[in-house]
């Protein structure tokens, strides 16, 4: 099985992925307090109808999340 990593405004609906990395940006400090963190693993549940922002499961709560600031994230499909 071949290993894909994306930013998390690459990940389709439905799709889950573990967080490999958060790059500096503005929000890395909000992302960690919301549980965005290396190792924690988060879901692509529901996009706007422009797909701008999407909604994501982290650690069993709903996080909307814009993409400019999702491409901040790295993950790794599973």
């Amino acid at each position: 099985m071949d290993v894909i990593f994306l930013t998390l405004n690459q990940l389709n609906i439905g799709d889950k992925a573990k967080v490999l990395c958060v790059y500096e940006s503005d929000l890395k400090k909000r992302f960690k307090e919301i549980g965005i963190l290396n190792g924690s693993y988060i879901e692509c549940l529901y996009k706007s109808p422009f797909s701008d922002p999407r909604v994501y499961l982290v650690k069993g709560t709903f996080i909307s999340i814009r993409n400019e600031d999702a491409s901040t994230i790295l993950v790794e499909v599973i």
